[in-house]
C-alpha cells in the first residue's frame, strides 16, 4: 500500500516539474524579446530626442523624421505584442476565420 502512495507521489513531483520547467523556459523567452524590443524602442527614442533638439518647420525634412520615427516605435510596439502574444496558443483564432 505505501508503494502505490510512493510511486503516486513521484508521479505527481515528475509533473509537476515538468510544468514549472516548461513556464520557466517560457518566461525567459518572454522576458529576452522584451529586452530586445525595449532596447530597439530606446534607439528610436534617442533618435528622435536628437531630431526634437533642432528647430522644426512643418515642411521640414525633421518633422518627416519624426513622423518616421513614431511610425517604427509603433511598429516595435507592434512586435512586443506579437512576440508576448506567440507564446500562447489563442482560442480566438477560430473565431476570425468564421468572420472572414
Amino acid at each position: 500500500m505505501i508503494w502505490i502512495g510512493i510511486v503516486l507521489l513521484a508521479i505527481y513531483v515528475l509533473t509537476v516539474t515538468f510544468f514549472c520547467v516548461k513556464f520557466a523556459l517560457i518566461l525567459i523567452r518572454v522576458q529576452e524579446s522584451v529586452e530586445v524590443c525595449l532596447d530597439a524602442i530606446n534607439e528610436k527614442y534617442s533618435k528622435m530626442t536628437e531630431i526634437a533638439s533642432r528647430p522644426l518647420f512643418i515642411d521640414s525634412p525633421e518633422v518627416r523624421s519624426v513622423i518616421k520615427e513614431i511610425k517604427d516605435v509603433r511598429l516595435v510596439l507592434h512586435g512586443i505584442a506579437y512576440s508576448l502574444s506567440s507564446e500562447f496558443e489563442s482560442l480566438d483564432i477560430d473565431e476570425e476565420k468564421e468572420e472572414d
